[in-house]
Formats: structure tokens, C-alpha cells, sequence
């Protein structure tokens, strides 16, 4: 930096030095990166900023710092990813619970809580639950939260949703609902969830 070297200049792919730092986890090059001028709001080639790169690797202190620095916290990816949904997806429980606080929307397209269902993160379907997510939101494919912890054979996860009222018969797509989805990968623990909650077995 000292020679000149530019603070946001791209790789082949759009990534910047700043979301390198983010990925790698270095507050401390970040911070030297921000007061030189990097860009916050700079994309890649996929639409990921530094919130997105920071949030997926799961760096509390470093989503922290970019908000303070007024990073756009719903900024969507080309595939309509917010960091909420990338901090879901990956079970970084204090980074879902420091973007909710700062107020990221929970209920954007697959949702964080579909992300959190599917990879069987309890506490952040917790968190998700608790900041307001909507246990019926669904996919551009139907699917709803209950259908992919379903079919990822996560039991307690099931139960929870349906103690908060999922329904338990929505379709997603070929009409598949959260039964087929279980029982046809063999989740026989989720298979009586679902009955429980009086799925149609027809």
C-alpha cells in the first residue's frame, strides 16, 4: 500500500484484497485495508461483498467491523444470498445473532431459516425463530423449512417447527411434501415426527 498498490484491485474473479481479509479472518488487516480506502460495497463475479465473505467464514469481530463501517447488510448475491443466509448456511451462530440484532431481514427468497433447517443448525433456527422468520416461508421451488429438515433427517429441528405451527402438508416441488422427503431418504426418526404432527400418510 505503501507503493501504491491498489486497495481494491480485482482478481479473475472480482475478488477484492478487502474480502480476502474477510475469508481469511484477520480484523486486523481489515481495519489496515478499510482505512485506506477499500471498498465495502465492491462485489465479486458472483455478487458476494465483504459482509458475504466474512459472514460465511464466520469472523464475529470482522461482520462487526464492516457494519460499523455501514456495509449494506441485505445486499443480495447473484443467486439472491444475503450474509444472513450465508452465517446460516455455515451454523455461525454469533454472526446470525449479530446480523439480526443489526436488523438483516430473515424472510429474503430460500431463507436463512431453510439454509439453518438444512444443515441442522438448532440454535440458529432458534435465533431465526426468535427474530420473527417465518416457519412457512417458501422456496421458488415450494419447499418450506420443515421440508428441508426433513429431508436432511434432522428430528429435533422438525419437532421444533412443528411446535411452531409448520404445516406439515405443503407441497414443494412434483408435490412432494415433507414425508416424502423423509421417508424417502430413510429418516425414520423424522418419518414419526411427521405423523405425530399428523402428516397425510396418502
Amino acid at each position: 500500500l505503501k507503493r501504491g498498490a491498489s486497495v481494491n484491485r480485482e482478481d479473475c474473479v472480482g475478488v477484492t484484497p478487502l474480502m480476502l481479509a474477510c475469508e481469511a479472518g484477520s480484523p486486523e488487516m481489515v481495519s489496515l485495508l478499510l482505512a485506506h480506502g477499500a471498498d465495502l460495497h465492491a462485489s465479486s463475479a458472483a455478487g458476494c461483498t465483504p459482509l458475504h465473505f466474512a459472514s460465511s467464514s464466520g469472523s464475529d469481530m470482522i461482520v462487526g467491523q464492516l457494519l460499523a463501517a455501514v456495509a449494506d447488510i441485505d445486499a443480495v448475491t447473484n443467486d439472491s444470498w444475503t450474509a444472513l443466509h450465508e452465517a446460516s448456511l455455515n451454523g455461525h451462530t454469533a454472526v446470525v445473532e449479530r446480523l439480526l440484532q443489526a436488523g438483516a431481514q430473515t424472510s429474503m427468497g430460500l431463507t436463512a431459516l431453510h439454509n439453518a433447517a438444512s444443515n441442522g443448525h438448532t440454535e440458529v433456527v432458534e435465533l431465526l425463530l426468535a427474530a420473527g422468520a417465518a416457519p412457512n416461508a417458501r422456496a421458488l421451488s415450494n419447499a418450506t423449512a420443515l421440508f428441508c429438515a426433513a429431508g436432511a433427517g434432522h428430528t429435533a429441528i422438525v419437532r421444533r417447527l412443528l411446535a411452531v405451527g409448520a404445516e406439515v402438508g405443503v407441497a414443494a416441488g412434483a408435490g412432494a411434501t415433507a414425508l416424502h422427503a423423509a421417508a424417502g431418504a430413510g429418516h425414520l426418526p423424522v418419518v414419526e415426527a411427521l405423523l405425530d404432527g399428523h402428516a397425510d400418510v396418502d
